[in-house]
C-alpha cells in the first residue's frame, strides 16, 4: 500500500506501513527457527520411510543402516584419492549382494579441518574436502592391473603429475589422463 499514500499522508500512516513490513519479517523468522528444530525429525522419518523401503523394494536381502557408512579400510584400499585427510564421516549405508557380487555403499564426507588466523586477526576454521559424495564398494573377485586416481582441479597440473616427460621421469607416475 505504499503507492496509495501521498507525501504528507505517509507520515500519518507510518505505523501501519512499519507494521506491514515488520509483521512478515517476524513471522518468517519465527517459522524458520521453529521449522529448523523439526528438520532432524523429518530427515529421520525420510530415511526410515523412504530410503529403507527403496532398498528393500530392490532386493529384500539388502540391508540399510542410516547411521553406518562404508568402512574406512574399503575407502583406503580403493586408492581412488591420493590425498591425506583427518576426518572420515558417513551415513546411509546400503549393503547386500547382486548375484555373487557383494557390495556396500554410503554417503561419505572425507577431509580435514584447518585452523588459521585471517587478516583481521580472527581465528577461523576451514574445511578442505577430499571427497564428499556417494561411495560404492564392490568385490568383483577379479584381479585388475593398474591403478586409477581421481584428481580434482586443474587438468594440466594433474596431467603433469601422472605423465612422465622425456626430461624428467623420476618421481612421476606412468599413465594417462582420462577427462
Amino acid at each position: 500500500y505504499f503507492g496509495t499514500y501521498p507525501g504528507a499522508e505517509v507520515k500519518d500512516h507510518a505505523g501501519e506501513i512499519l507494521l506491514s513490513l515488520i509483521g512478515p519479517v517476524v513471522l518468517g523468522i519465527y517459522l524458520i527457527t521453529r521449522g529448523n528444530k523439526r528438520i532432524p525429525a523429518y530427515r529421520k522419518d525420510y530415511k526410515e520411510e523412504v530410503i529403507e523401503k527403496i532398498a528393500q523394494s530392490i532386493d529384500s536381502n539388502w540391508e540399510y543402516d542410516s547411521k553406518a557408512h562404508v568402512a574406512e579400510k574399503a575407502y583406503k584400499d580403493s586408492k581412488l584419492f591420493n590425498k591425506s585427510y583427518k576426518e572420515y564421516y558417513g551415513d546411509d549405508k546400503v549393503s547386500g549382494c547382486v548375484g555373487k557380487t557383494v557390495f556396500e555403499s554410503s554417503e561419505l564426507k572425507i577431509g580435514s579441518y584447518y585452523n588459521y588466523v585471517d587478516g583481521d586477526g580472527d581465528s577461523k576454521r576451514e574445511w578442505k574436502g577430499v571427497f564428499n559424495g556417494y561411495f560404492f564398494h564392490a568385490d568383483f573377485n577379479k584381479q585388475l592391473q593398474g591403478e586409477t586416481y581421481l584428481v580434482n582441479g586443474d587438468l594440466e597440473s594433474a596431467a603433469g603429475t601422472f605423465q612422465a616427460t622425456s626430461s624428467n621421469t623420476k618421481g612421476k607416475k606412468q599413465g594417462s589422463m582420462v577427462a
